[in-house]
């Protein structure tokens, strides 16, 4: 029996396994319940839960599943601590006769507050103080302005 023939013969078991006997499983459990089970030819089954998924789409005995909402898909991961670099050097109109633009050009940075509303930059810890808004700032991105 060649590959292609063993594949077919696996194929046709398993659409008749889930069509007579595992109808109301779900894909996931209807694999776990047949992998190691023995086939017509008493071997048993080998074959990974993507292969599974694809001859019962295939054989049109289920569906894709849908896209996911707006409102399901996966939010945007929550920042580590780190620093993003902002920089802004483009020479303006009214900049253009100033000889020495390296002095008034900055940096922003921005940075994660730590758990103890403090920001370490260059050396230094900045204490965050509470304000009437809002009593912590930890996990916060928070904007420090340095010059270049």
């Amino acid at each position: 029996m060649s590959a292609s023939a063993a594949d077919e013969a696996e194929a046709a078991w398993v659409a008749e396994m889930f069509r007579t006997r595992y109808f109301d499983f779900l894909i996931k459990h209807f694999h776990e319940q047949i992998v190691g089970m023995p086939m017509a030819n008493e071997k048993p089954l080998r074959r990974s839960y993507t292969w599974t998924k694809s001859v019962l789409q295939l054989r049109g005995l289920t569906t894709k599943a849908p896209r996911r909402g707006v409102l399901r898909r996966k939010s945007e991961q929550r920042p580590l601590p780190g620093k993003m670099l902002f920089q802004d050097g483009s020479a303006h109109g009214w900049l253009a006769d100033f000889e020495d633009l390296g002095n008034i050009l900055c940096i922003h940075e921005e940075w994660i507050a730590g758990q103890d509303n403090t920001v370490r930059y260059n050396g230094y810890v900045l204490q965050i103080p509470a304000n009437r808004d809002r009593y912590h700032f930890a996990r916060a991105t928070i904007r420090v302005a340095g010059i270049s």
